[in-house]
């Protein structure tokens, strides 16, 4: 080739390629699938993780700004002052249980400290504190504000509460029981949810959005929380097989850890004296370790199971609970007779042998056969730290959280109390923890007043509806703020939840806990009552499920008569079955005897509260029927001891209260005759005088 002449430059193979029409076709195609993938998992991440932007929420934002900001900007100095506040705290919690350990239990120091290094609330604390060491670190203001939440629900679930005076529980309880229960359907007191999630974008709608959203004829009650709720998971409901998912933990918290429970037999630690329903602390051994779970008894040994297994087919995380008959308790080397004294001491409205099948002594020693039982089961692996609030730390603002209250309303759970019966519980992932709020006793259910009396437990859930309001027939005698914030779609929500459930499922839950053949059939009619009513007063009838099934009301017997007759015509007529101790029908007796003990100790412990309110009160003689001209004026005086116990019985026996009373009669010629009422804890008058 003449160097002078220009040489045939050849295309390359990919020059090639897309000069080609079906080169073109192919990039073009390649260019889509590529934008497609990388769309999709920038989509799957923010669902995941919620997006950066973090849900509106007042409450929380408030709370943030007064804890830890100073001008608009996070505080060093704040957090300092807050760090050294909660270590205060820590060490007051760690020498009160070393004190326990040492003075209590007569531990050598080393135990001591092995035990104490082990309690729950020592290993949250250390938790606590390392988020708030970090959080002085943080420099992402989204980050930061995700810390300071899960430093806030620690915070709280450490702290330790007190009772209030009984005079006080009996008027709140009456107070709150005869509150009517009203869902509204137009205006919204708190607005709606904070943490609904766009299904388009994945990212939390702003309340500005969430208006613009409801003024297209958007459907609020279909948002969903974010995926990575602590309360609330998303799964395809009707597709649950409920006793799987219940016994064998497939919610969240429990996923992957290991649920065991023994046969029919454990080992007796304890009798727990924290509980209002009896409880004994048990142990076994599975594949040579200890396993430690609770037995409870005499009460909510059917509801407990029945509502947790329901709660968790919805997608909420509950703790784990096995029905048991016939279940033997191994005492060792505790005679029965202190086992019944211990009983006894403590579980006073609860007759023992009402629930003993046998006692005696084998082989392995003393022995009790509870009739029935529910063994609650401790998994490993989990950091039980302590209640949340309803309506604190942002709470309210959540969907889940609210929604939770229509199917409390549903099973009628009268026994939610604003932080109780609730439970933060961590589980650790790696170098980090995972947070999850459970709701868990819920066995206050099936009933009005009393729990697991399904003759009284309504046929009706849903009293009426009118153009404002939903009324229900619901009543909780507890204060819970969070009620307050329940919207229509919240209520609407959580209701398509419950009518995503099928017959067999509600079925399968209340065929898990126990209860009687009639009693089954009678509490599985009246949830599908209830279900059905729930439905038709929000308008679901005829929607899709995600699941892409109908709702429809589903059949029940209104009028059910089984075979033994204990229930007629829908009406429960039997109170008594065989091998089970409990009474299921009303309990007028004891309703009395709760009104007569319920008035003494607000005659007595209002008495003591008002008197100790004041230095001193005088009293006008003719209140009396007195002579003024002889008795002048009446002073009485109060004033409250606290001293050690010099004979305790027991490590709840350790202190004394002492009030006594002094009264001084001021006589009309000046003279004084002064008098001294003093009672203990039990109760126990006498009287002194002086001249």
């Amino acid at each position: 080739m003449n160097r002078l002449t220009r040489p045939t430059l050849q295309p390359s193979a990919a020059y090639r390629i897309v000069t080609t029409r079906k080169g073109l076709r192919f990039l073009i195609f390649l260019l889509i699938f590529t934008l497609t993938v990388f769309s999709f998992l920038a989509y799957a991440e923010s669902i995941s993780h919620a997006s950066e932007r973090l849900p509106f929420n007042p409450q929380l934002e408030k709370l943030i700004e007064e804890t830890f900001y100073k001008d608009s900007r996070p505080s060093l100095e704040k957090m300092t002052q807050y760090q050294s506040a909660i270590t205060r705290r820590y060490q007051q919690v760690k020498q009160n249980i070393k004190n326990h350990y040492l003075l209590e239990q007569r531990l050598s120091p080393g135990k001591a400290k092995k035990k104490r290094e082990a309690k729950d609330e020592i290993r949250s604390y250390k938790i606590l504190l390392d988020y708030i060491e970090q959080l002085s670190h943080q420099q992402n203001p989204q980050e930061f504000k995700r810390l300071a939440l899960k430093i806030f629900e620690l915070d709280y679930a450490l702290k330790v509460s007190g009772v209030k005076l009984s005079s006080i529980r009996l008027a709140e309880k009456l107070y709150y029981y005869l509150k009517k229960v009203k869902i509204p359907t137009t205006s919204a007191v708190e607005g709606e949810a904070s943490n609904l999630v766009n299904p388009k974008t994945g990212v939390f709608f702003t309340r500005e959005e969430l208006i613009a959203f409801k003024k297209k004829r958007g459907d609020i009650s279909k948002l969903n929380p974010p995926s990575d709720s602590t309360f609330w998971t998303n799964h395809a409901v009707s597709r649950i097989d409920v006793k799987k998912h219940y016994q064998t933990g497939r919610d969240a918290l429990h996923k992957g850890l290991e649920i065991v429970f023994p046969e029919k037999k454990a080992f007796f630690k304890k009798i727990r004296r924290t509980q209002t329903k009896p409880k004994i602390d048990l142990f076994f051994l599975h594949k040579g370790k200890k396993w430690d779970l609770k037995l409870k008894i005499g009460a909510e040994v059917h509801s407990e199971i029945t509502c947790a297994a329901l709660f968790a087919a919805l997608g909420f995380s509950v703790d784990i609970s096995k029905y048991v008959r016939d279940f033997k308790v191994i005492l060792g080397e505790v005679p029965f007779y202190k086992f019944r004294r211990e009983w006894e001491s403590y579980y006073t409205r609860y007759e023992l042998d009402r629930y003993i099948k046998e006692q005696g002594k084998d082989e392995e020693g003393y022995y009790v056969i509870f009739y029935e039982g529910v063994l609650e089961a401790k998994p490993k692996g989990l950091l039980r730290v302590g209640p949340w609030a309803y309506g604190l730390n942002g709470n309210g603002g959540l969907r889940e959280v609210r929604g939770s209250f229509i199917f409390n309303m549903w099973v009628s759970n009268m026994d939610l109390k604003e932080a109780e019966n609730n439970k933060l519980i961590l589980r650790k992932d790696g170098d980090r923890y995972q947070f999850f709020h459970i709701q868990h006793d819920m066995g206050f259910a099936f009933g009005t007043t009393y729990i697991e009396r399904p003759g009284l437990f309504k046929w009706d859930l849903v009293k009426k509806r009118t153009e404002t309001h939903i009324l229900m027939t619901y009543r909780c005698f507890q204060k819970n703020t969070g009620l307050r914030y329940i919207t229509y779609s919240d209520a609407r929500w959580m209701v398509r939840l419950i009518a995503r459930l099928t017959r067999q499922q509600i079925t399968d839950a209340v065929s898990l806990a126990g209860w009687p053949e009639s009693l089954r059939k009678l509490v599985v009619e009246k949830l599908i009552s209830r279900r059905n009513q729930l439905v038709k007063a929000f308008f679901l009838e005829g929607e899709k499920t995600p699941e892409g099934e109908p709702i429809t009301l589903l059949d029940f017997d209104r009028y059910p008569t089984t075979p033994d007759n204990a229930v007629v015509n829908g009406k429960l007529k039997t109170y008594w079955f065989k091998d089970h101790p409990q009474y299921y029908g009303p309990r007028f007796n004891e309703v009395i005897a709760m009104a007569i003990k319920g008035f003494r100790n607000l005659g007595i412990d209002t008495f003591v509260d008002i008197m100790a309110s004041f230095n001193y009160i005088v009293l006008d003689p003719e209140w009396l029927g007195l002579d003024p001209w002889i008795v002048s004026k009446i002073i009485l005086r109060l004033n409250r001891e606290i001293e050690l116990n010099p004979r305790p019985t027991s490590e709840s026996d350790s202190w004394l209260v002492k009030d006594s009373m002094k009264s001084v009669f001021a006589w009309a010629m000046g003279l004084c005759f002064p008098a001294m009422w003093r009672t203990s804890r039990n109760i126990h008058w006498f009287i002194l005088f002086r001249a």
